[in-house]
């Protein structure tokens, strides 16, 4: 196969990730989406339970009623946004598109996505604390900080991914910051 046949194939599935990535997003974030709440209820109450779990290891009683989380005056309901979904599919979308064998996609989701769900439990703790302890920083943290963490988060994941699995593979000779990835044809 010519590489330029290759080349087209990684434009053609770099192009279908990114259309189903924006419409995952799109779907997510749309506020009519009473389907993907039911959907995703397990998750959502899977969330909710270890957020008061952790909480409660540290010493902070916490009421759960299903996904809802309460202590003293501070309430926080859970949902599909909430679980660590999105960060995961952006992610899982990412190392699927990238042109790489399987084992090394695979070995990028099994360490990938539990490692987003991992950070999104320390996401949930702390602005359940900070809720609790400093409700005037609760929108800074719970829109601001986190959003950028997980952007810094997923993308580094990824980079070291493909610098460290996939390189050290065989598959992608270099990875030049600003000049793109090289791929090894055999």
């Amino acid at each position: 196969m010519s590489q330029s046949l290759d080349k087209a194939g990684a434009r053609r599935t770099a192009a279908f990730a990114i259309m189903l990535a924006a419409f995952v997003l799109v779907v997510l974030r749309s506020d009519s989406s009473s389907w993907l709440d039911r959907l995703c209820a397990p998750l959502n109450l899977l969330t909710a339970r270890a957020t008061a779990a952790v909480l409660g290891w540290g010493g902070l009683p916490v009421q759960r009623e299903s996904m809802v989380l309460i202590h003293g005056g501070f309430v926080c309901e859970i949902y599909y946004a909430c679980t660590g979904l999105v960060p995961a599919t952006i992610l899982s979308l990412a190392i699927a598109a990238f042109p790489s064998g399987f084992r090394q996609k695979l070995s990028g989701l099994c360490i990938g996505v539990p490692a987003v769900f991992l950070v999104n439990l320390v996401r949930m703790v702390s602005v359940f604390l900070t809720g609790v302890y400093f409700p005037g920083a609760f929108y800074l943290v719970h829109n601001v900080m986190w959003n950028i963490i997980w952007i810094v988060f997923t993308a580094g994941f990824f980079i070291c991914w493909v610098r460290y699995v996939v390189a050290q593979e065989g598959h992608v000779e270099s990875c030049r910051p600003g000049g793109g990835v090289e791929i090894a044809r055999a």
